[in-house]
């Protein structure tokens, strides 16, 4: 009696909605649908949250980098560089010098190697070089040296070398077995690689005004050279210097001698010395004020002349008789004078 009641109540409720029956099709797809959502975002939530209050650890890796430095034994240049494992560290080098290369293990790995890379000059061909183990124990140090042709002496051309070391981490010896054996090189410690420098004249310019260059001497000490400065000008207390047309340096002449030391002088060097000499600073008189020349009487030239030129003359002891024995000789001569006089004449005498 339920059932049939239900579904005449049912045929009723589809009379007066229209459509229904889609509805109820559709209806557990819908509901499965909300519920797929309310999962998600229940889980996207929890993901967020858990990775918001949750301690993130990050995964060290090993690490293989070295410091290298290259020190020049001709020149003050000095360079350091970092190489990252598999990065290579470049230097650009002056040719025909020798230099000291010095590689230190500066990463969190303990063991590795280097490859290092350079153009061979004499041989005209890049050459390739594997180093011993490096440790962090003690620092690879060698030599390489950057000779050049006698081609390239007499034309000139010393251009600057690139020379490249690369670090990578790992056993050198299974690496140095992917190529052939008997083309690997290796640099131990200590070893001098390279070609040797060949020794080429220095040449020294001058470019000076109202100084002129009184002697120098280039030799291996260095440079040494003395200036004089020219009439009416004074030597500068500083010139110029300028070696292969690098930044140009200021040196102080010490008593007109110029020094530049012989580790500032590359092989084979242009120097090029520049300086200017100062005119002499003539001191003016100083001005008599008109106070002065007022108060001071002018004098004519006579009387300048009759000054000059009058003496006293200075009288001497023989020269000198007092004036009282001048006076006493005078008396007596004329009493004997006055009694001569007063004396009678002899008889028969008028």
């Amino acid at each position: 009696m339920y059932l049939i009641n239900n579904a005449q109540w049912n045929q009723k409720l589809r009379k007066a909605m229209p459509g229904g029956k889609y509805i109820q099709l559709l209806l557990p797809s819908i509901i499965g649908i909300v519920l797929s959502l309310s999962f998600f975002i229940g889980a996207s939530w929890a993901w967020y949250t858990d990775a918001a209050l949750g301690v993130l650890e990050n995964v060290s890796m090993a690490d293989f980098s070295c410091d290298v430095s290259v020190i020049s034994a001709d020149t003050d240049f000095s360079d350091t560089r970092r190489s990252v494992s598999g990065e290579p560290a470049e230097f650009s080098l002056v040719a025909n010098s020798t230099y000291e290369v010095k590689i230190s293990i500066s990463g969190t790995a303990t063991t590795g190697y280097c490859i290092l890379k350079f153009w061979d000059a004499v041989n005209e061909r890049q050459m390739v070089y594997y180093t011993d183990q490096i440790t962090a124990d003690s620092a690879f140090v060698f030599t390489y040296q950057n000779g050049v042709t006698e081609r390239m002496t007499v034309a000139g051309d010393l251009q600057a070398d690139i020379f490249s070391i690369e670090t990578h981490w790992g056993d050198w010896q299974i690496a140095a077995l992917e190529g052939k054996q008997e083309e690997i090189q290796y640099v131990h410690a200590g070893d001098v690689i390279g070609n040797a420098p060949i020794q080429l004249p220095s040449e020294a310019e001058y470019d000076l005004q109202n100084m002129t260059q009184q002697s120098s001497i280039l030799d291996s000490d260095g440079l040494q050279v003395i200036f004089t400065a020219d009439e009416g000008f004074t030597l500068p207390t500083h010139v110029t210097v300028t070696i292969n047309n690098g930044e140009a340096l200021i040196y102080e002449l010490v008593n007109g001698v110029l020094t530049v030391h012989a580790s500032l002088i590359p092989n084979g060097s242009r120097i090029v010395v520049s300086g200017s000499g100062e005119p002499v600073q003539e001191i003016p008189d100083e001005p008599v004020s008109d106070f002065e020349s007022e108060s001071m009487p002018e004098k004519s030239d006579s009387e300048t002349e009759s000054q000059s030129d009058e003496t006293i003359p200075e009288p001497t002891s023989e020269e000198t008789v007092p004036e009282t024995e001048s006076e006493s000789v005078s008396e007596e001569d004329s009493l004997q004078m006055s009694e001569t006089d007063a004396s009678p004449a002899p008889a028969g005498e008028p």
